[in-house]
């Protein structure tokens, strides 16, 4: 599923890939350019959804152990827990 951030002056998509069994979220330029990663690291994310502004991404992570949601700007490189706020 291909997810676009609104009010962005370059417009970028997110998007799940299942790569060796393990979903990711992906980020890359809405022409398909820039591609990378959202988290490069082994936690099980996805589902992701962009904010009605377009600055940041929820989506689900299994990194405790169990599904839960996570938040952040489309830059960053911690997220935060949408349960209870705190950084991971």
């Amino acid at each position: 599923m291909l997810l676009g951030a609104q009010g962005t002056s370059t417009p970028t998509i997110a998007f799940n890939r299942v790569e060796v069994g393990q979903p990711e979220i992906f980020m890359a330029a809405s022409d398909g350019s820039n591609e990378h990663p959202l988290l490069p690291n082994p936690d099980r994310d996805y589902d992701a959804i962009w904010s009605p502004d377009g600055k940041s991404i929820v989506f689900t992570s299994e990194r405790n152990g169990s599904a839960d949601l996570f938040s952040g700007e489309s830059r960053w490189q911690r997220p935060e827990s949408v349960d209870n706020g705190s950084s991971v």
